[in-house]
């Protein structure tokens, strides 16, 4: 299901500040970057496809995000005054959760 073809689908219906957030099970624990159920396989396909891949190791699971548009450097901004509903609500979950994620690709 986490195929190239799937992951350019889900690239095409994005906007061009997009973010797609894929919750891989596992069972390391919390701020862990080991691979948890296999997150460094997904997050290398989704580097083919995203800008960026950042990850969030969580208790027993891990969520890897592909984004695209951002500078690579960087995820999402703190602040701008020009995001649309949908981008203001992941800008707040970057936002909370910023201090435990981290770049892979």
């Amino acid at each position: 299901m986490t195929s190239k073809e799937f992951l350019h689908n889900i690239r095409r219906v994005l906007g061009p500040r997009g973010v797609v957030a894929m919750n891989v099970i596992g069972h390391k624990p919390t701020g862990s970057l080991e691979s948890a159920g296999g997150w460094d396989g997904l997050a290398t396909r989704l580097a083919t496809v995203f800008d960026q891949v950042w990850v969030l190791p969580l208790e027993a699971n891990t969520l890897v995000f592909g984004v695209l548009g951002w500078p690579s450097h960087v995820l999402p901004p703190l602040s701008t005054t020009s995001l649309s509903d949908q981008e203001q609500v992941v800008q707040d979950i970057f936002d909370e959760f910023r201090p435990r994620m981290r770049r892979v690709h």
